[in-house]
């Protein structure tokens, strides 16, 4: 007798089918094993564990068989043919990832024939978690059986290694990206410290004061230099934050050669050294954390099958962008809502599970990697500020929520006097012309001999000192022993120059600089209002500056970047919940001014950098009456039958990247959508005719345009089409709809 070999899922051998039962038959198989056969009224066949059998009435013959799943097979007047050919192996198992769940599926073939004709049985078979297996046979294209075998595992550890087979890793995953985020930032905060610290030894060390101006300059200058010669010539992708990039990514734009891990390697490098060698500018790790995740995913073998599914995918990359920003204070909470808030323009919910497993591993690994409890630690009690004080929190928000908006206008203008200067001095576009100009107004504007030790101080250092419950060090006390003059001039030298930094084609961007200016801010308020009520607003009550230090960091770094999550990030980098509601007061103000009178910091590198991101729309009335026919493109397509000049021509003629497909001219009934990569490749000749397959989605010419905008962000859609019952009507591009959401905003 001949067989068929399929295999299940979780097999540990070949599950074999039998062929061509007919009724009331018994024979050996060539290896001696006896098998009997039922009447062609119905049949059942039993695969268990270590033993197949096939019954009828009370006859029951056994196989001793190494399959570990048990498998059924019931089916009115049918029987297995052994003249059928069944797939290859490679062909019958395959594996796909069912979108929204962690669960694997396998589907393997068998070939009936009953009184209809023959048949392909498909069975899928479906983990469902440790000892059970669901197998669902289907007949055609609308008949299935359902049955729920059992796992027969001889022993526990069977039993564990089918378990294991139903992972898809992505918990281990999570785990490795969040640790590895974590100590990358602890290690880059390490270099920073070094070379802050080597720095202002050196400068200390020279005899003289012109001498140390010079190393104070030239310790800026010339290793900043090499970095920009690097990061301009080999990797211009590394220069800045790299969040609108990330933004635009996560919107569903693919820009790959910004997650290459060159562009990561350049970016921890350069952020420790120009961070540590003086300049106004952070470590933006949400670049970092989205390189980290896209490599992993690329590289180890145990997570192809993550990289392979673009849904998959892309909620790694959103988890390695929140990881960056847990990273940087070991806020998990922080971190999470700010990558939704700001490097996200659509975000599903079940990346909120990816994200915090992330954030949490990254947030514990840096932490302990610096020895802490929380980045800044402070001691604030619940008595530190009265309800009254609240007012003045509010005060606060507002003061931040104004600069930052002027942040970001000074930003753009320095970026656009830029542009058009260079149209009249080439050598103003000049990345090295840019560094040593803004350099040298950097080390002259923190140079310690002029200005005072206080000048100096990096971001770290500064915040720590302005959130402290005491008064500041005897650093800040240098003009008539009062501390106002100092922290103005550091607050606007690091306000602007900051702004000015950002614009440098080097590794760096502004999140932490705005909170440690805003802390400088809020300790000015908190030390003028000490100075109003030096008793405190009532009996027995004290003003505390380093509360207002507080949130006037969260304020600036709100009215800047536009994110609520700001008031979360500063409690968690402080340790202090009790700080929760004056936070959330202020970050509420400055995040209603900022929104009012402007953009945010990354909204306006999108701007600058010309991205192709796709801007949420506003809810407002005229966005509740567009519609799909008043802003779709005249429709441009191919039919079934174009030959290659007609192609070639097209290609021509069109730069679209997504193409429709229609049957002819004249009725121009959609069939399907291919790329311009296919076009190009059935030119050449490498495919017989033009590929195609069926669209995604079909526009009806009444939708919304919030309807619309909800598509493309949510499917990440390069390109709909727009028919009326199967005609080809209109198309509306990514780019299209880019310029609608901006005009009707």
């Amino acid at each position: 007798m001949a067989f068929n070999e399929f295999r299940s899922y979780g097999s540990m051998a070949p599950v074999r089918a039998f062929d061509n039962l007919p009724s009331d038959h018994s024979s050996d198989d060539d290896d001696g094993d006896q098998r009997h056969t039922a009447s062609a009224d119905r049949s059942v066949v039993h695969y268990t564990g270590n033993e197949s059998s096939y019954q009828h009435g009370d006859d029951t013959h056994h196989e001793v068989h190494a399959a570990s799943t048990q498998w059924s097979y019931n089916d009115q007047d049918a029987e297995l043919e052994d003249d059928i050919e069944m797939p290859d192996e490679d062909d019958t198992i395959f594996e796909r990832k069912q979108e929204g769940t962690g669960d694997l599926f396998n589907l393997s073939y068998a070939y009936v024939k009953d009184k209809d004709g023959i048949h392909q049985y498909r069975a899928v078979h479906r983990a469902t978690g440790a000892g059970s297996k669901r197998l669902v046979v289907g007949k055609g294209k609308d008949e299935h059986i359902e049955f729920a075998p059992t796992l027969m595992a001889s022993s526990i550890w069977d039993d564990m290694r089918a378990w294991v087979q139903t992972w898809d890793y992505s918990l281990v995953y999570l785990i490795i990206l969040g640790v590895l985020s974590g100590l990358i930032s602890a290690s880059i905060d390490y270099s920073i410290d070094y070379l802050g610290s080597w720095r202002q030894q050196l400068f200390r060390s020279m005899p003289h004061p012109l001498l140390g101006a010079l190393v104070w300059w030239a310790y800026l200058i010339i290793p900043v230099m090499i970095i920009c010669h690097i990061t301009f010539t080999y990797t211009p992708h590394a220069s800045g934050s790299g969040v609108p990039e990330i933004k635009t990514i996560l919107s569903g734009t693919p820009l790959e050669h910004y997650l290459h891990w060159t562009n990561g390697v350049v970016k921890v490098v350069g952020m420790s050294v120009v961070c540590g060698c003086g300049v106004m500018l952070g470590k933006p790790l949400s670049h970092v954390g989205a390189v980290l995740a896209s490599e992993l995913l690329r590289l180890v073998p145990l997570f192809s099958h993550l990289n392979k599914d673009p849904v998959m995918r892309q909620q790694m990359l959103a988890s390695g962008a929140a990881c960056g920003v847990s990273g940087n204070f070991g806020s998990p909470l922080g971190g999470v809502l700010f990558s939704i808030e700001v490097t996200s323009t659509y975000y599903p919910l079940r990346n909120y599970l990816y994200a915090f497993v992330s954030c949490i591993f990254a947030s514990i690994s840096y932490l302990v990697a610096r020895q802490k409890m929380a980045f800044i630690e402070t001691t604030f009690r619940m008595n530190d500020y009265t309800l009254t004080e609240l007012i003045f929190f509010a005060i606060v928000g507002f003061f931040g929520g104004c600069f930052g908006v002027m942040y970001v206008k000074m930003n753009n203008f320095w970026v656009t006097t830029r542009r058009r200067f260079a149209r009249v001095y080439p050598f103003v576009k000049n990345p090295y012309f840019g560094l040593l100009f803004l350099g040298t107004l950097t080390a002259f504007f923190t140079l310690p001999s002029i200005w005072g030790a206080f000048a100096g101080f990096g971001n770290y250092r500064t915040t720590k000192a302005m959130l402290t419950q005491s008064a500041l060090p005897p650093e800040w006390y240098i003009y008539d022993n009062e501390v106002w003059w100092t922290l103005l001039y550091f607050f606007f030298s690091r306000w602007i120059g900051t702004a000015w930094s950002t614009t440098l084609v080097v590794p760096g961007g502004s999140f932490v600089p705005l909170i440690c200016a805003g802390s400088v801010m809020g300790r000015f308020i908190g030390e003028v209002i000490k100075d109003i009520f030096p008793n405190g607003i009532y009996a027995g009550t004290a003003i505390v500056p380093g509360v207002y230090g507080a949130i006037g960091a969260a304020a600036l770094l709100c009215g800047g970047a536009h994110s609520l999550s700001a008031a979360v990030i500063v409690f968690e980098l402080t340790g202090q919940l009790n700080l929760i509601t004056p936070l959330l007061i202020a970050v509420i103000v400055a995040y209603y001014v900022g929104t009012e009178f402007g953009v945010s910091i990354y909204d306006q590198g999108l701007i600058n950098r010309g991205l192709p991101w796709l801007p949420p729309v506003r809810s407002s009335l005229r966005s509740y009456k567009k519609r799909v026919r008043d802003f779709m493109s005249d429709c441009y397509f191919l039919t079934a039958h174009a030959n290659k000049d007609d192609v070639k021509e097209f290609l021509e003629e069109h730069f679209a990247q997504v193409i429709p497909i229609v049957d002819d001219a004249d009725n121009r009934t959609l069939l399907g959508l291919t790329t311009r990569a296919n076009l190009e490749a059935y030119i050449r000749g490498e495919a017989p005719k033009v590929v195609y397959d069926t669209p995604q989605v079909q526009l009806s010419s009444e939708m919304l345009l919030t309807a619309v905008h909800l598509l493309f962000i949510g499917m990440r859609l390069p390109m709909a089409p727009v028919t009326d019952s199967g005609r080809l009507i209109g198309v509306i591009n990514r780019s299209d709809l880019i310029i609608v959401v901006a005009d009707h905003d």
